[in-house]
């Protein structure tokens, strides 16, 4: 009966306001196209909005799964619409069947078999899995896959999110496809950064500075080691650099909808990846290095 109570002041006094500034008659809030942050979305649901995930592509007419109201797990995007079957095949792509998949790309008979079976599975080229309710995870894609000079399989993706779900981080991206292990660009986020040297009379001239100070690289390192602490030994990154620059639409390291180009990063830095590597390789690779 307290809980209740309490739900209601905050309600009433609180998340009203703030759905009061969304309109007022927002019911539901659906995402899709990337993950969500958890904290995004943690603030959202603080703030009185109900917000949920769901997965699909244009040659599944939209949808294959979306998360309900009433069976809301974070870091998932819900169950398979009635009719449409998904499936984990190798490499963990996940495949999908139903009513909703495309008869084929127009006048592509060879591009079409490429990507439906013979069975009628269609081939997202994304991997997942589901947990034990049902719901599917979204886990990476195939062609961002990194496979080690070792042979290790290595989903970038949600070792990235877990970085940059540090306050200091923006964003990261790995590399280490054909290498021996695994290394990051770090994109801080320069207000923060900046905020943190005022308070702790770290002294700079230029922002490019304060990246090299000692101070913010220790900082920075101790956040990535917090992200990967509970990975297994080869998807944990053994060197890191700062990079001032952000990935953006403009420089040409994002897509218009958002999504990373990889190939355009590692040929922009391709210097600064190398250099991490000559420094990784001096060490006994077991702690992290900048």
């Amino acid at each position: 009966l307290g809980l209740k109570i309490k739900c209601w002041v905050y309600n009433r006094l609180v998340a009203s306001k703030f759905k009061k500034l969304a309109g007022g008659r927002t019911r539901l809030i659906v995402s899709g196209g990337a993950p969500l942050n958890r904290q995004i979305v943690k603030i959202f649901y603080i703030l009185g909005f109900n917000i949920v995930e769901g997965y699909g592509l244009t040659e599944t007419s939209g949808v294959v799964t979306c998360c309900s109201v009433e069976e809301n797990r974070l870091g998932t995007v819900g169950k398979p619409f009635d009719g449409v079957d998904v499936r984990i095949g190798e490499n963990d792509e996940m495949l999908v069947r139903g009513p909703n998949v495309m008869k084929g790309y127009f006048n592509k008979p060879e591009e079409t078999a490429k990507v439906i079976d013979k069975d009628g599975w269609f081939h997202t080229g994304d991997q997942g899995k589901f947990d034990k309710q049902g719901n599917l995870v979204i886990t990476g894609r195939i062609k961002e896959l990194i496979i080690t000079s070792g042979g290790k399989k290595i989903a970038p993706a949600p070792i990235e999110a877990n970085i940059t779900m540090s306050r200091y981080i923006d964003q990261a991206v790995l590399h280490g496809d054909k290498r021996n292990y695994l290394v990051g660009l770090v994109v801080p986020i320069r207000e923060i950064i900046e905020e943190h040297a005022r308070e702790n009379n770290i002294t700079f001239d230029t922002y490019s500075t304060l990246l090299e100070r000692e101070e913010i690289k220790e900082l920075i390192k101790g956040e990535i080691e917090r992200a990967i602490s509970g990975l297994a030994s080869y998807q944990r990154i053994k060197a890191f650099a700062l990079l001032e620059e952000a990935f953006s639409v403009e420089n040409g390291m994002l897509t218009p909808s958002l999504k990373l180009r990889r190939r355009k990063v590692e040929e922009k830095y391709c210097t600064v990846i190398d250099a991490m590597y000559s420094k990784g390789d001096s060490l006994e690779q077991r702690r992290l290095v900048y």
